[in-house]
């Protein structure tokens, strides 16, 4: 048998560290060395999925991750995204083709000085540093926080898709 996890690696790194969650509803495929498509599951529980009752031989498994998500981790590395290729000895039970995944979405820009009042950025106008900008939620709570820095740049990367609120 083959399977384990699909998660959402919030930090990126690659580990799945405590709290991390695993991903429902990800629809992962079990290819044979041909790259036929051999058995479909659906990631459920935490995440998990298990291709079982398998023969000795070569084998990949492709995820197909929701939008908004770019992969941080696959068993034999993500210059093939979405897809680790593995070999399955006689009688073997493979727990270790997990992938993880982290969102893409960002949101950004600037705090300034508005010398003229006009809303507009204009030119010569200084960014302000040092401002903490937070970032809200659809009900309100707070899920970032950033301070401005350079000429008053600030950025909440690797988002979810949903509606914020810059405050």
């Amino acid at each position: 048998s083959v399977g384990d996890r699909v998660w959402l690696d919030s930090n990126g790194n690659g580990i799945q560290d405590a709290g991390e969650n695993g991903i429902n509803g990800v629809t992962v495929q079990l290819l044979d060395a041909s790259s036929n498509v051999i058995a479909t599951a659906t990631t459920t529980g935490d995440g998990n999925y298990t291709f079982s009752n398998l023969t000795a031989g070569n084998y990949s498994v492709r995820v197909t991750p929701p939008a908004g998500l770019a992969e941080t981790y696959d068993l034999d590395g993500v210059a093939t995204a979405n897809i680790a290729t593995f070999s399955l000895a006689a009688g073997q039970n493979r727990t270790d083709v997990d992938f993880g995944y982290r969102y893409t979405g960002s949101v950004g820009d600037r705090v300034w000085l508005d010398s003229n009042g006009n809303g507009a950025q204009d030119a010569g106008e200084t960014g302000i540093n040092g401002v903490t900008v937070q970032l809200l939620d659809s009900s309100n709570n707070v899920v970032g926080t950033a301070t401005t820095s350079g000429d008053g740049n600030y950025t909440f990367n690797n988002l979810a898709p949903g509606t914020y609120t810059v405050k």
